[in-house]
């Protein structure tokens, strides 16, 4: 769940630093189009405060695409960074289970096999029991879910 959040997250904030690309280039056109305005304008006062008006729009997208770009470096790379972190998580997770499942399994065998031993004769010997939990290996599986468990930490 929280993997499918960032993902979206990283999706809106991708869309988010594209809309503030537009708008810097919306800004860079107004400043174009004022300065040209400021260029064919009559009065010399008016004509160079539209001018200088001009210059500051094509100053404040420049400032915008340097921040859009550090935005995109900055908090792209980060959100991305956490969805790969949760996907290795939830992958490392799934591995304990797998393993824990695999544990449960072999302890579950090895009582049925004790058990049909009981039944076939009145009285197992050590023997026998040793033989079975020699086959199985149960603790085998608990030592591969415990070494899981401590890569985890």
């Amino acid at each position: 769940m929280l993997e499918s959040h960032l993902k979206a997250l990283l999706k809106v904030v991708q869309t988010f630093a594209r809309q503030r690309k537009e708008l810097a280039g919306a800004t860079g056109d107004f400043g174009g189009s004022v300065s040209s305005l400021g260029a064919s304008e009559n009065s010399k006062s008016l004509g160079a405060c539209l001018s200088h008006l001009g210059e500051v729009e094509k100053k404040i997208e420049e400032i915008l695409n340097c921040q859009v770009t550090s935005d995109e470096q900055d908090v792209e790379f980060v959100v991305d960074e956490y969805v790969r972190i949760v996907g290795s998580i939830k992958l490392a997770l799934e591995a304990r289970v797998k393993a824990y499942t695999a544990w449960k399994a072999a302890e579950s065998s090895l009582a049925k096999k004790k058990e049909q031993l009981k039944q076939a004769k009145n009285r197992p010997t050590d023997a026998d029991i040793e033989e079975v939990e020699g086959f199985l290996f149960p603790h085998d599986s608990l030592g591969s879910f415990s070494s899981l468990f401590s890569l985890m930490i």
